[in-house]
């Protein structure tokens, strides 16, 4: 038991040791809200044996903590979104479908483009990976991201929003 608390503690630190240095609020080997953000993932993981920390987790909050400013805000934030992404985390069932759902989409919108991905043995999808993990954040600069996961997580009138951002990054990039 012990040593699962111990690699969750050495997993989270590693990460958020690397997490977005290149902005202000993380910048410093010091700063303060490296250890907020350690916290924040420990806590998260330690209150929940059924949720071990995979990387990635750091990317989706440390946005939020510089936004919200603030540890508790952020930890609510975060833990409420977890629901939606535990399913994604570490190869979970959820990514599987959705990159199935991605892959489908794909051949119904850009049949010549999916061709292409066939041709190329690329049909699983695993280019998206990312993209859906992340919810786009390494694909678009911080002030877009932060739009992109407004619409993402409130859901309005669809919650598969991310589907259709995925589309419109291959219709850009197929061009």
């Amino acid at each position: 038991m012990a040593v699962r608390w111990l690699s969750r503690l050495t997993s989270s630190h590693q990460d958020t040791a690397r997490t977005d240095r290149d902005l202000k609020y993380f910048a410093g080997d010091t700063n303060p809200n490296l250890l907020v953000l350690t916290d924040i993932l420990v806590t998260i993981c330690l209150e929940n044996e059924d949720v071990p920390y995979v990387q990635g987790m750091s990317d989706i909050l440390a946005p939020m903590l510089m936004i919200l400013d603030g540890e508790a805000i952020a930890y609510a934030c975060f833990k409420s979104n977890l629901v939606r992404l535990l399913p994604y985390f570490d190869g979970g069932p959820g990514m599987s479908a959705l990159l199935e759902n991605v892959r489908k989409l794909t051949e119904h919108f850009f049949p010549f483009f999916y061709s292409k991905l066939c041709e190329q043995d690329m049909v699983n999808m695993f280019f998206c990976y990312r993209w859906m993990l992340l919810d786009f954040k390494r694909e678009f600069e911080l002030n877009n991201v932060m739009r992109v996961w407004e619409t993402i997580w409130c859901r309005h009138r669809t919650d598969r929003f991310h589907l259709f951002v995925a589309l419109a990054i291959m219709k850009v990039r197929q061009l």
